[in-house]
């Protein structure tokens, strides 16, 4: 081959060469935008899936429970804790003549008389909540009466003495009926006879 030959074959070479290596800088110079928007996109369809998993986590079968549990509170009844202790109404309270002026002025509260004593009873949601019984003028109210009482009223009657105080011609006990109810006592401060008392659950 020839000098000249020769010489061509390397300048062709060359070109070659040349143009193989504008191409290859031509698709790097173009690969960052590729890249670019390859980055892109992925991070355009993570966001995505991420955004379809919160969407599912909390309106798909998570709200359903969240749902399901918020019902389940709400059919609970709405007075269930101030029903759950009441007072059974004993056989000395005559409910057949109640007051209906006293419970018109006193919403809750019933009142019964006998010639002996004034019955007055309060109600929540159809369930006894606390009853007061009062000895009329020149009455006063026997020992045994107030343990026949306690002993109807609730199944727990182990009355526990908690503090005595003085309040005017009287002298107030605050005692217990087991774990129940609460029981004030009224006594003459004189004679020590029981005028009025009154139960009440916790």
């Amino acid at each position: 081959m020839s000098r000249i030959e020769d010489a061509l074959v390397k300048a062709d070479e060359k070109r070659r060469k040349d143009q193989d290596g504008k191409i290859t800088d031509q698709y790097v110079a173009k690969n960052p935008r590729r890249l670019k928007s390859l980055f892109f996109g992925v991070i355009i369809g993570l966001f995505i899936l991420l955004s379809v998993s919160v969407y599912l986590l909390f309106y798909g079968n998570g709200a359903s429970e969240i749902r399901a549990h918020e019902q389940a509170q709400s059919k609970r009844p709405v007075y269930e804790e101030t029903t759950k202790k009441c007072l059974s109404l004993p056989s000395c309270i005559p409910l057949g003549s109640p007051d209906n002026l006293f419970t018109s002025a006193h919403p809750g509260w019933q009142k019964y008389e006998t010639d002996s004593f004034e019955y007055r009873v309060y109600s929540e949601i159809r369930k006894v909540k606390a009853i007061q019984v009062i000895a009329k003028k020149g009455k006063n109210i026997p020992d045994d009466f107030f343990t026949s009482f306690v002993n109807e009223v609730t199944s727990d009657n182990r009355f526990t003495l908690e503090s005595k105080t003085v309040k005017g011609g009287s002298v107030v006990e605050n005692g217990l009926l087991g774990n129940v109810a609460e029981v004030l006592r009224y006594r003459n401060k004189k004679d020590g006879t029981m005028i009025a008392f009154v139960v009440a659950v916790l």
